[in-house]
Formats: structure tokens, sequence, C-alpha cells
């Protein structure tokens, strides 16, 4: 049987009202009188649940198991969990391993005995959760295990604090722990059109009414899929915010999925994931906060920043120096030559020298060549890259070519794995270091080209890191500007076993993050030691390794080809990453379309290169033959220009240096976009525009007009909306490539502009504050 406690530990802290909070009779309430929405916290005993909360939010939890039968936001009444019965009533759950090597499972309903105790004080109301023995699904009893949770919500705060342990699991590995692990939710109104679910996934996604579109999203933490600790599900009128608040970057997996449950609603869960290790007590080594607030995403996204800027991340990267070239360069120029699956043909490192001086004739501006397949083998034969595919010299003329005319090279080189079919795989000098399946197999690559296969190497081991920094160390000797650590961070932490590397088994824990920390400050050293001036990439990002990367490399601009999330799952690509971490960290912005002029134009070009435009992105075009073939889009080749020569002149304290904002709410036209392999055709608005704020606290809207016609719109400069004061002076500017004007010398209020955009023009409206006595 099961038997249920309810107990009060004050341990000599000062208890307000406790009388009032301990029922002589479980199943009556005693708080007749207490003001729910006051800032005070409370916790009581009211019938079969416990309440905690304040006047912003309450937390409901079952008094038979502890499960989560209710968040509610105070100031709407609006409760996460829709659906209530028929519905799971969990809190957490755990993935365990148990002594025959099977994986199992067991949550919260399945144990011996739940026990809950309330506490409250002036500043914070706290509920401690207690749970003894486990019945999971291999039919086995474990009486020894105990679970603890502690939720504590402060006085007069937004977000309640949660924690969790396992501990004396006996014979069982305990390698998950699911929590928060939230069933029922469903649309968070009356009908779901307006709910949005935010999620840190590459540059960032927006699901639109996700309980109705979105079958099922998890990302895995630290990567590119995962690259920050939140997520929030919020409507027009009231939002959820889950974060975590993890300083040292253990694996953990983020996950909304409605698949498998019983009323069709969303569980909402927070995996944490630990060593594969018998016995060991598994205790989450921070909080996990839950919280309420009100406005878009960007709302959701301060919250975050709250709490990320003061972590270690930050302040080393605001120390980090990034060479000046990154900050002057204007655009970035896509190159294949040798191995390349998806060019009709082989190219020279003579081709690409003549194509670089091409782009420099016809654009004008410093660039960036990204040149994929110099390496031995060609295009991703990664790990054995000595000496390029042409020689040394040919590869230095390269390097002495571009220097000459301004421009940089960008080359590739794989941070996780080697490809198998190199001399230096088949030699057997790596496999040691190879990671190694449960079964001690050796771990590949999952297959992302026909006939060819990648091993995982481990970072942790001493011969992995030592191969990427020398690697990196021999291409700062012979020039390279900027190397780009491929598929990293973009992977996911990966299980590995082998006993004999240093770590402990598995994915859990913290082992890789450190592994990784080390290599890159191992990396960046040697670079830099040999060459200040070169230049770290990332393929993605992730907020854990800013101190070590100088560069974002990201492809979200042209996210609708590419990514079924958007085509079939209602999601939308936002730069949430840009709006949290821009100061920190140069974003390179691929799109890989080629700049032809099928279907029209490609209207799709507009889209994706106003996006690297406004994201505050380099632009990197992709035209790998003659720029000035009548089958080229020259309107989009000169619109990269155009993006190039306004992010390195006029706009360049703002989309370089600057923050990104709010958006404004501008009224637009829809324009119709479709990309020119047909995946994609939808309606845009033709008027697309971000705000930033300089370092000096100016304020500038970048503004495009990507329809094939003149467009006239209204921009209102909302001074509330922009953190602008009112009654200050401020001057309001119009700047463009070739002019400038003063709009208002001396505006004091909101006010609402009318501008005419031709298409593809860019515009800077900047509004600063005008100084006492000018």
């Amino acid at each position: 049987g099961r038997t249920f406690w309810l107990s009060w530990q004050p341990a000599g802290i000062k208890v307000v009202e406790i009388n009032w909070l301990v029922s002589p009779k479980i199943g009556q309430s005693q708080a007749p009188n207490l003001d729910l929405r006051s800032a005070a916290p409370y916790a009581l005993k009211d019938g079969d649940f416990f309440r905690v909360g304040n006047g912003f939010l309450e937390i409901v939890l079952r008094a038979d198991n502890g499960g989560v039968e209710s968040i509610i936001d105070k100031s709407s009444d609006l409760d996460l969990r829709k659906f209530k019965v028929g519905t799971w009533p969990l809190i957490w759950g755990l993935a365990l391993v148990n002594s025959q090597g099977q994986r199992i499972w067991v949550d919260n309903p399945r144990t011996d005995a739940f026990q809950a105790s309330l506490r409250v004080t002036q500043e914070e109301a706290t509920v401690e959760l207690r749970w003894r023995g486990l019945w999971p699904d291999d039919g086995r009893h474990y009486p020894t295990v105990r679970v603890t949770a502690r939720i504590v919500v402060p006085r007069g705060n937004r977000l309640s604090f949660w924690t969790i342990g396992v501990k004396n699991p006996g014979p069982l590995a305990v390698v998950e722990v699911a929590f928060l692990f939230v069933s029922g939710i469903g649309v968070l109104g009356s009908e779901g059109t307006d709910d949005r679910l935010i999620v840190p996934d590459q540059e960032g996604r927006l699901f639109h009414d996700p309980a109705h579109r979105l079958r099922r999203w998890g990302q895995t933490y630290p990567s590119g899929f995962l690259n920050m600790q939140f997520l929030s599900y919020h409507d027009n009128t009231v939002g959820f915010f889950f974060t975590t608040r993890d300083t040292q970057g253990q694996t953990k997996f983020f996950c909304w999925s409605r698949q498998g449950t019983p009323k069709g609603d969303a569980l909402l869960s927070f995996h944490h994931f630990f060593p594969v290790l018998p016995g060991e007590d598994a205790i989450v080594p921070y909080e996990i906060v839950v919280g309420t607030f009100q406005g878009d995403w960007t709302v959701a996204a301060d919250l975050y920043k709250e709490w990320a800027y003061q972590q270690w991340w930050v302040r080393e990267a605001q120390a980090k120096r990034t060479p000046e070239w990154l900050r002057a360069v204007a655009l970035g120029e896509n190159f294949c030559a040798h191995g390349c699956a998806f060019e009709p043909r082989e190219k020279s490192f003579g081709e690409f020298i003549a194509h670089m001086k091409q782009n420099h004739e016809v654009l004008g501006l410093a660039t960036v060549g990204m040149l994929w397949g110099w390496e031995r083998y060609g295009a991703w034969f990664y790990g054995d890259y000595f000496p390029p595919f042409e020689g040394w010299e040919a590869f230095d003329e390269i390097v002495e070519a571009l220097h000459a005319q301004g421009d940089r090279l960008n080359v590739f080189i794989g941070a996780w794995s080697i490809e198998t079919s190199t001399e230096l795989w088949r030699s057997g000098e790596p496999r040691p270091f190879a990671m190694r399946n449960a079964d001690d197999s050796i771990k590949v690559a999952p297959p992302w080209e026909p006939g060819r296969e990648w091993v995982f190497m481990d970072v942790a081991t001493d011969y992995w890191r030592d191969r990427l920094v020398e690697t990196v160390g021999t291409l700062a000797e012979h020039g390279v500007d900027l190397v780009q650590l491929d598929g990293f961070p973009w992977t996911e932490p990966q299980d590995c076993f082998a006993l004999d590397h240093g770590h402990p088994p598995g994915r859990g824990g913290t082992w890789q993050t450190e592994a990784w920390l080390v290599a890159l400050q191992r990396i960046r050293e040697r670079a830099k030691a040999i060459n200040p001036e070169l230049a770290l990439s990332g393929e993605g990002g992730a907020e854990l390794f800013l101190p070590y990367l100088d560069v974002y490399h990201s492809r979200d601009n042209w996210a609708e080809v590419f990514d079924w999330n958007i085509t079939q799952q209602g999601a939308e690509v936002i730069p949430l990453f840009e709006y949290v971490y821009h100061p920190y960290i140069l974003f390179l912005g691929q799109y890989n379309l080629a700049l032809w002029r099928p279907l029209g134009g490609a209207s799709y070009h507009r889209l994706a290169l106003a996006r690297t435009l406004l994201w505050g992105q380099i632009p990197i075009y992709n035209l790998q033959e003659n720029l000035q073939a009548p089958e080229a889009d020259h309107e989009a080749l000169a619109y990269v220009r155009t993006i190039g020569l306004a992010r390195t002149t006029y706009a360049k304290p703002f989309l370089v240096s600057g923050m990104m904002q709010r958006s404004l709410e501008i009224e637009s036209p829809l324009t119709t976009v479709r990309a020119q392999n047909g995946k994609f055709t939808g309606e845009v608005p033709a008027i697309q525009h971000s705000v930033w704020r300089a370092p000096t606290g100016e304020i500038g809207i970048v503004i495009t007009n990507i329809a094939d016609r003149d467009v006239e719109f209204k921009l209102p400069l909302e001074f509330g909306r922009l953190g602008l004061k009112e009654g200050e002076r401020h001057i309001v500017r119009l700047i463009s490539d070739n002019s400038e004007q003063i709009l208002d010398g001396e505006l004091t209020t909101s006010k609402i502009y009318r501008f005419t955009l031709h298409p593809l023009q860019v515009i800077l409206v900047t509004v600063s504050t005008q100084r006492k006595g000018k």
C-alpha cells in the first residue's frame, strides 16, 4: 500500500502564520481570508492539493503523488494545464539502467510513498516533496531509492525555483532525470491561434498554435539546436517562462510532445542526463525556473538575459579579442573546388583566385572567400587534410592573392570526426581514440552523403585535442584568416562508453562541455600565438563557447527551404540568438541557393538576403560561376553589395556593434516569395526591419523593401517601445548609402513618419538624444 504524510520542518526559519497552514483535517482549507493576489508568498494544504505562490503565480500540486495539477498566472487566472482529467499526473520521471543493462522508466505516481512539507517566511514560500521506493517498468521493486524535490516562490517575484535529486539508487544507474515534467497542456486561450512556443533552436524558432500544429520538438544542450537554456509559451495575454540555470554545461534535453498523450495534450519536459554509474546519486546541480510574463518573445528573451549576462561566458566573451578585419569585412562568397558532390565539375585553386578577383571587380567590397574542397582528398574528408590537394605552394598563392586585394580566406576542418577512407584512419592510429558504443563498437556518425562514412572522435582524449590544435596551427602558419570547426557546436553531445578515455560512460554530466572548453582554449592560444589575426568560427553557436569563437556560421536566412519544422509544424524563424548574444559574437549568414534567375527572379533571394542585413550578419552569397553571366541574378548581386555597404559604413554602429531591440509594429502589404527549388512559396511583409541600440545609446532602425514594386508605409516611433523618455529632445535622421537628412531636430514625443521605398532599397532611421546645451 501507499502512505501519505503531511509534515512540517521550520528548521530555525522565522515562520509567518504557520498555524493556518497546517490543516487539522486533511481536505479542509484553513485560509479563508488569505489574499492570494498580494505580493506575499503563501503555501497551504487545500483539500486534495498543495498550493504555493505569490501575487504573480500559483503552483498547485496533487496531495496523493506530488504531480503538477496547475501552474497559474495570477494576473489572468490562466492555467498552463488545460486538461486535468485523464492526463498523466506528473512532476518527474527517471530513466534508469538496471543490473541486466536494460533501460527502464519510472515516474512519480509509481512510488511507495509520498511526503510533503510546507514552509513560509516573509520572503519566500517553500514546498519540500519526498518520494521513496520505485516500481519501474521492469516489474521489480527498488525500495531504497529516495527522490527529493523543492519548489521555492519568493516574495514579489514572477519566477519560482525548482530543484531535485535522487539518492540511494542501489543497483540502478540513474541516467536521466526528467524535471520539470508536465502534461495536460493545451491552448492558452479559447482557440490557440495567437499561441506561440519559443525555442532556442539554431537562430530561434517560434511555433504558431503549437497545441494543434506541433507534434513534437526536442533538442539537446549544449549544441547548435539548443544553444540557450530557456523556452517560453505565450499568447497575447500571458506567457509562461521556463529555464535552467546551469553554468557548467550538463547535457540536457528540452522537449514538447503531443505524441501518444491521453488527450492529445502536450507534454513539456526538461531532461537532465547523468553518466551510466550504478549506485551513484543523481543530484541536478542547478535550479529549474518556472515563471510568468506578459509580452512577445523578446520579453522572454530579456528575462533570460537578466541571468545570462551575469554568467562567466558573457564576462569572458567581453574580454575576447576578435580581429578588427572581421568587423570591417562586408560580405562573403561561397566556392567549392575539389570533391564537391553537389558541383557539376572539379575546380582549381587558380579558378578560385580568378573568381575572387571578379567578385572584387563586380562588388568592390572586402570579402571573405569561403573555400570548400581545399583538403588533400576534397570536401568533408575530415581529419586528414595536408597537404592541400594542389599542394602548399598553390594554397599559399590563394592567401597572397586574396590579401593583396583586401579579402580574407575561410576554410573548414571537422571538429568531431574522421572520414574512414582517408589514409590517416586506415593507418589505425586514431582508432583507439574514437568514441565507443555500449557494445564497444566504434561510433559512426549518421550517413549524410552516399558512400561516405565518418567516425566520431573523442575530444576528451589528448590525441584528438592535439590533432585539432596542430591542424589549426598549421593553417595559421599558412596565413588562413578564418578557420571553421565544422560540426561544432552544431552536433549534440554523444554517448561514449570507452573505458580508457578518462571520462565517465555515456553522455551525461559535464565531461563533454569541459573537454570542449579545454580544446577550444588550446586551439585559440596556439593559433593566436602564430597569427593574432586568425579568427575561429563554429557551425552554429552555443552560449557556453562564446569566449572562444569569433563567428557564428548561420544558415537560417533560408530556413523555410531546409527545416521541416517550418513547412510542416507551424514554425517561424526568428533571430533569437542574435537578440540575446549579438554583442558577443559576429555572424556569417550563408545563403546557399545560387543567385540565378529562374522562376521570375527567384523572389526568395530577396527575403533571405534581407535577413542577413536585418539580423546583423555578414552576407555569404553563392554564385560559383561567372558573376556577369546573363543568367545571374544581377539584382540580387546588387542587393548583396547594398547590404555589405550598409553594414560596413552608415549602419555599422548598429549592425556590427549594436544590440538588437524589440521590433516596431509596422503595417506592410504582403509580397509573395518563392524559392528557386520550389520547396517554399509564401507571403511575407514587403517592408522588413530591425531595431538596434548602438554602444552610444543611439537607436537605429534598419528598413528594406523586398517587394518588386514601390511600397508606402508608416513608421511609428513609439517612445515607450524604443526605451526613449517623453519630454527629452531627440534628433531623428534619415540615412542611406548616399544621403543623410534630419527629419526632426527636437522630437519630444512619439510620432509617425511616412516613407516610400523602392524595391531592395535600404534606409536607416536613427534617433539620438540631444545633448543639453546643444
